[in-house]
């Protein structure tokens, strides 16, 4: 999660155009990640980057909270597809993390979570 300021610099790539799209910032407003798992996909998480083309200083402190590792993450009942479901199935904060941290910088056996046959995900290259 990011607070908004207006000095901007969030970009986001644009598949259809191939290019980099600038971001207009909303002061106050808050730069959220995480949401597709939880919305079936209808809101998407893109790849993003951010650049500093104000010629001044720019401090970007973003916050980064795993939440409750017992908590388990499911789709929203209001997100759900009426035939299909969930895209996802439901994980546990803790095991989220964990499959995160190993897809960065591979697990302990030399494997990133993702090689892991028993993982039945497909969200940020579960398999």
């Amino acid at each position: 999660m990011l607070l908004q300021d207006e000095t901007g610099g969030l970009q986001v790539w644009d598949n259809h155009s191939s290019e980099w799209v600038d971001v207009t910032p909303i002061a106050g407003a808050y730069v959220r990640n995480m949401m597709m798992r939880w919305t079936n996909d209808r809101y998407l998480s893109n790849l993003h980057r951010v650049i500093n083309k104000g010629g001044h200083e720019r401090f970007s402190v973003p916050f980064f909270f795993s939440g409750n590792p017992n908590y388990t993450v499911e789709c929203l009942p209001s997100c759900a597809d009426p035939q299909m479901g969930a895209k996802y199935p439901p994980v546990m904060v803790h095991d989220w993390m964990s499959g995160r941290f190993a897809d960065t910088y591979g697990s302990s056996e030399g494997k990133a979570f993702g090689d892991s046959p028993s993982r039945s995900c497909c969200w940020y290259g579960w398999k």
